[in-house]
């Protein structure tokens, strides 16, 4: 076992100090994941970076130990990756941690935002009691499938309407995120289901998580990142591509695009939301 081990950590560090400049990449995924693997208490996360490439490929770029996914934690993968040869991406895709937008600000500032619908959906959820929350489901839903940014708008200004008075927390923690939650209007439509959340991560950790959760209590986060390590990169083979691979390659070249279809203005500076 420990011969395994020390077998791990050397194809991790090999893997981690790789280059990175033979692929650009328009689209990275970042998101916190706690796996239990039998890790006492609760502060150990795992940061995890996921980058799509000009041949639409899905490739895991960082996984690393971090602490609550601050800001700080944040930096040091992304700057590695910088230092690695990782060219500007277009589009960071997270959840509402404020540190992974910290840094993102600090090591990719032109890069553009775009909140996670689902981690959203889950936030604004809890503001309202049981019995209203069908209701507030079916209008985030709405939201979420809006096929304009102008109606998107639209839709979140009928909510605060709706809520403000009675629940005007709920309005704020939508609103807040107004801009970064409809960023993807201006990436291909048929990218719209992959960067509208950080499923892509969510998904590839499920079995992760099964397997870490089956397996003995791993006693150090060591251990449990080579483990999680091994299975990332063993199944990096089953993942799916994204849809419409040509149109990555056009994001990368600055192509812009306007509620989802490709517009014949040419991109000088693309104007990064508020994080």
């Amino acid at each position: 076992m420990v011969r395994l081990k020390e077998q791990w950590e050397q194809q991790y560090e090999q893997w981690r100090n790789r280059s990175l400049r033979d692929h650009r990449y328009a689209y990275l995924w970042c998101d916190g994941v706690y796996p239990k693997a039998g890790l006492q208490g609760d502060k150990t996360s795992f940061l995890v970076v996921l980058g799509a490439n000009e041949n639409c490929e899905k490739k895991p770029l960082a996984i690393v130990e971090g602490y609550r996914e601050s800001t700080e934690s944040w930096s040091d993968p992304l700057r590695d990756l910088k230092s690695r040869g990782l060219k500007n991406p277009a589009l960071f895709v997270g959840d509402c941690a404020l540190g992974l937008w910290g840094a993102i600000d600090k090591v990719c500032p032109k890069a553009d935002h775009q909140r996670c619908w689902v981690h959203k959906m889950r936030n604004l959820l809890v503001h309202f009691p049981k019995g209203l929350q069908d209701e507030v489901r079916a209008l985030l839903r709405e939201m979420y499938y809006a096929t304009t940014k102008k109606q998107g708008e639209s839709l979140m200004g009928r909510f605060a309407k709706q809520f403000g008075k009675e629940y005007p927390r709920a309005v704020d923690c939508l609103l807040e995120d107004q801009e970064a939650l409809l960023t993807f209007y201006a990436y291909p439509r048929q990218h719209w289901v992959s960067l509208k959340t950080t499923n892509p991560i969510e998904s590839i950790f499920a079995p992760v998580k099964l397997c870490t959760n089956a397996a003995k209590p791993i006693r150090s986060p060591c251990s449990a990142l080579f483990l999680i390590f091994q299975l990332i990169v063993n199944a990096q083979k089953r993942w799916r591509r994204l849809n419409a691979p040509e149109l990555v390659a056009k994001v990368i070249r600055g192509v812009r695009y306007e509620n989802g279809q490709e517009t014949t203005t040419t991109k000088k500076s693309r104007k990064k939301v508020a994080a």
